[in-house]
């Protein structure tokens, strides 16, 4: 499978050090999962300047986690971000990013 911007939630399966959007994007969350995961696997989510708003590591296989960032109108600035890039994400880990 490959990356999939086209509907909600984002999916993703692939890591790049370029962007996937340059747009301002509002993150509601962030779910991994690695149904083939083994522990110690990664994922690194980073804003379009390269500053990491979540990271993720697999403790086995079957593995979820789960970032939140957006929970209240109150929160709408932590939540919002120029540029989206995946530089890390380990073979078996997928993202599923939900957008606010």
């Amino acid at each position: 499978m490959a990356n999939d911007l086209t509907k909600k939630p984002w999916f993703i399966d692939t890591a790049s050090g370029t962007n996937i959007t340059n747009d301002e994007v509002v993150i509601d969350r962030i779910v991994c999962v690695g149904d083939a995961s083994a522990a110690g696997d990664a994922a690194i989510i980073q804003d379009g300047s390269g500053k990491t708003i979540a990271r993720f590591r697999a403790t086995g296989a079957n593995f979820k986690g789960e970032e939140r960032f957006y929970n209240t109108q109150r929160d709408i600035a932590a939540s919002r971000f120029t540029g989206l890039k995946i530089p890390t994400l380990t073979s078996g880990l997928q993202l599923y990013i939900h957008l606010a």
